[in-house]
């Protein structure tokens, strides 16, 4: 092969990459949590905001399912007022996960304003997992849970707001 062909490929390969690193960072740099933002985004191959709000809402989704299947898990061993509350826990990241769910399909449609309203839902309901806890002072067994969510969550909302064309604002969640 020619010098000039391996060139023109390494062009071809490099410079889209580069293009989508440099989309990835300028975009992880707007959120909250650039850390959690870049590792969301590691495997990303959007080329577009959009696509990186549908990304990092697919890997809410994933985060959320981790934590379904750790709650299932601290279930076995609990019981009394904690496995109430731990069943509570699941119904709230089931309903959380439903909503960032319908955020990723409102994106794949084009409606950024409908995904924003979806993962400001997401983020009102999962709040409430912790509300029982606390209420009865117990200890959460899967207390380590609720923050990583809220991260993507955060992160999920913000690239979500830039994708939005219409110039959305931010709903504020914790």
């Amino acid at each position: 092969m020619s010098p000039a062909v391996v060139f023109m490929f390494a062009i071809l390969v490099l410079v889209p990459t580069s293009e989508a690193q440099d989309l990835k960072q300028s975009t992880c740099n707007e959120t909250l949590y650039r850390d959690t933002c870049a590792q969301s985004l590691a495997n990303s191959t959007a080329t577009d905001v959009k696509g990186l709000a549908t990304d990092a809402m697919r890997a809410l989704v994933a985060v959320g399912e981790n934590a379904l299947k750790t709650i299932e898990a601290a279930k076995g061993s609990s019981k009394g007022s904690i496995l109430d509350h731990l069943n509570t826990c699941v119904e709230i990241y089931k309903s959380t996960n439903n909503h960032t769910l319908d955020a990723v399909k409102a994106l794949e449609a084009s409606n950024t304003d409908e995904a924003i309203i979806q993962v400001s839902a997401a983020m009102r309901v999962q709040r409430s997992c912790d509300d029982g806890f606390k209420k009865d002072s117990l200890k959460n067994p899967v207390d380590d849970l609720h923050p990583l969510w809220v991260k993507q969550a955060n992160v999920a909302l913000t690239i979500c707001t830039l994708a939005n064309p219409t110039g959305g604002s931010v709903p504020v969640g914790n």
